[in-house]
């Protein structure tokens, strides 16, 4: 499993007990990726659910001694990242609820899904960016005019052409295409602000796949 980078400056605040907020705001990013994850191996979502309370019941009891000088926050070695360390708990702990209720992984071959570590990146990096989409996508809606968002989301999300959309929504194409090009830029701007919020390296959210594009 992979992460994207997570702020040190989060991480100062999750070694804090008394930083509730800090604490929210890390679930909130990172509860829906693990329980995809533990879905695509084969648990229920109560399982998978409860692979995500264990995983920060652990990083709880255990942040305070990262160190990312020291290799897998805990021996020496080359500096570790502690989106490694959060991956190297979430993997243990998917694996062990596998091997509770007995589940035999998509693949057909036991315990394989959870070894395809590569897939299991993509998946969790998606999740990560399609929240962080939805939820900026969720803010501007309210900014802008019903028209013009329907005309970028119709055709910037959907797919559709600009003429069909201009002709259903009494517009010129021109004004479609100007319409989607405002609502973008606000889009991208709101996603950069989240980015912030929520102490994402923008470097490592990227573009959400097959949309917005």
């Amino acid at each position: 499993m992979a992460f994207p980078t997570t702020d040190p400056g989060l991480l100062r605040q999750l070694k804090d007990p008394a930083e509730t907020s800090a604490w929210d705001r890390f679930v909130a990013i990172y509860r829906p990726a693990i329980v995809a994850v533990a879905r695509q191996r084969g648990l229920a979502f109560a399982d998978a659910d409860d692979v995500a309370q264990e995983v920060f019941t652990a990083v709880a009891g255990a942040v305070h001694r990262f160190d990312p000088d020291r290799e897998d926050g805990a021996s020496s070695g080359p500096r570790a990242r502690f989106s490694t360390w959060l991956a190297t708990i979430a993997e243990r702990k998917t694996i062990d609820a596998l091997r509770r209720a007995r589940v035999r992984p998509a693949s057909g071959h036991a315990f394989e899904a959870v070894a395809a570590r590569d897939n299991d990146s993509r998946l969790l990096r998606f999740e990560v960016r399609r929240r962080l989409f939805l939820t900026a996508a969720a803010d501007l809606q309210t900014a802008v005019s019903p028209t013009a968002w329907e005309a970028f989301w119709r055709t910037a999300i959907d797919g559709d052409s600009a003429e069909r959309v201009a002709k259903t929504l009494g517009m010129t194409a021109g004004a479609v295409y100007a319409a989607k090009a405002r609502t973008m830029r606000k889009l991208v701007e709101r996603i950069r602000a989240l980015e912030s919020e929520w102490s994402i390296d923008p470097s490592t959210s990227g573009q959400l796949d097959g949309e917005a594009s």
